[in-house]
């Protein structure tokens, strides 16, 4: 079992589970309790909560970089080192292989339709449709100035957001054909389609835009947080981290975004016109570099592991105020955390160790 900290009545049923290999990637059914875990090696297990039982398939040759659910739940696309996205069917039999680059692929995203799937491949964009049999690359869109750290889709088809070195850019939705008036003033032509960038002089590590589309964040190289308005292009940056930042987490109503980079959580007040002049809420309960946060889809918890194999628990929303600085439950992992996730229904979490150690604990708020 694995060592409690601080047990509420809440926490239910905390479990460890040994994976065969290192732990790279996690990635829950949308609506089943099932998980999918990849491995570093190239092998993905498939994860059923209810028997906690780990069914293994070799997915890639070379070590396994990004997977992600479709959000139907009809298929998963896996990537790795091979330069290879495979997408498989929901029983785990291969459907297609999307490509074979010799670049790495790092990221991965499908659209909110499930009829498209992003690819970072090397520093190349790849938009393949999937809505038939067979699928289609439909654009590949670069350079960019470094390889693809991570990709997104905007909110209501915007577009694809991409993040590279030297900042975000926004490619128009293969649907669409242009990204329209948000875009104002702010369009450039690149291969005869428009498209939208925001700059920084550095390295991106990680982005996330604000559930309701208010907002793009990025964590850094340099050991900072980006943040641009949507609507205007304006700018704004937190510094003051210990490392680079490659934890960042979006409150689902966007009231909120919790970040990384140090031994503690630092939340960001996202209320009006942002975090311009505002100190941050900072959770102190780590006694090493926080790896991975996540909030909870569906309640008001937000987890946070770390270093020292603590998995955190976190109610920053008191009220209509960010004032939540206790730590509400803690577990132990044994060894270094590197991931943590919540099932899409809030009721389950996954939290995963450097050596393959799995850890799952139920939400009963």
């Amino acid at each position: 079992m694995p060592g409690i900290g601080v047990m509420p009545g809440w926490l239910n049923g905390p479990t460890l589970t040994e994976a065969p290999d290192a732990v790279q990637a996690i990635a829950w059914h949308p609506t089943q309790a099932r998980c999918t875990v990849g491995l570093v090696g190239g092998e993905v297990l498939d994860w059923d909560l209810e028997d906690l039982v780990l069914r293994p398939r070799r997915a890639h040759e070379e070590g396994l970089l990004a997977l992600i659910w479709s959000p139907s739940g009809d298929r998963l696309a896996t990537a790795g080192q091979d330069g290879v996205v495979r997408v498989w069917h929901h029983d785990g039999h291969l459907l297609a292989t999307l490509t074979q680059q010799t670049a790495w692929i790092h990221a991965l995203a499908w659209s909110s339709d499930g009829g498209w799937l992003a690819v970072g491949s090397g520093r190349y964009l790849e938009l393949w449709d999937l809505r038939a049999t067979e699928a289609v690359c439909v654009a590949r869109k670069g350079p960019h100035a470094s390889t693809i750290s991570d990709i997104t889709w905007l909110p209501a088809k915007a577009g694809v957001a991409v993040a590279a070195y030297g900042g975000v850019t926004i490619w128009p939705s293969p649907e669409s054909g242009s990204i329209g008036s948000q875009l104002k003033g702010l369009l450039f032509a690149s291969d005869g389609e428009a498209s939208r960038h925001l700059p920084f002089k550095g390295s991106l590590l990680k982005l996330a835009v604000s559930p309701d589309g208010r907002f793009y964040a990025t964590g850094n190289q340099d050991g900072t947080v980006h943040l641009w308005y949507a609507t205007s292009g304006q700018d704004l940056e937190m510094d003051g981290y210990a490392t680079k930042v490659r934890e960042l987490a979006w409150d689902p109503r966007s009231r909120f975004i919790a970040t990384g980079g140090s031994e503690d959580v630092t939340i960001w007040d996202m209320r009006g016109r942002g975090p311009a002049g505002s100190k941050p809420l900072v959770l102190e309960g780590h006694e090493a570099f926080v790896t991975a946060l996540d909030c909870q889809p569906v309640g008001d918890l937000l987890a946070s592991c770390g270093r020292d194999g603590r998995v955190c628990f976190w109610r920053p929303m008191r009220g209509p105020d960010l004032r939540g600085r206790e730590l509400q439950g803690m577990l132990k992992l044994g060894e270094p955390a590197v991931g943590v996730s919540w099932r899409p229904d809030g009721k389950q979490l996954v939290a995963a160790g450097q050596d393959g150690r799995l850890l799952t604990v139920r939400v009963n708020r």
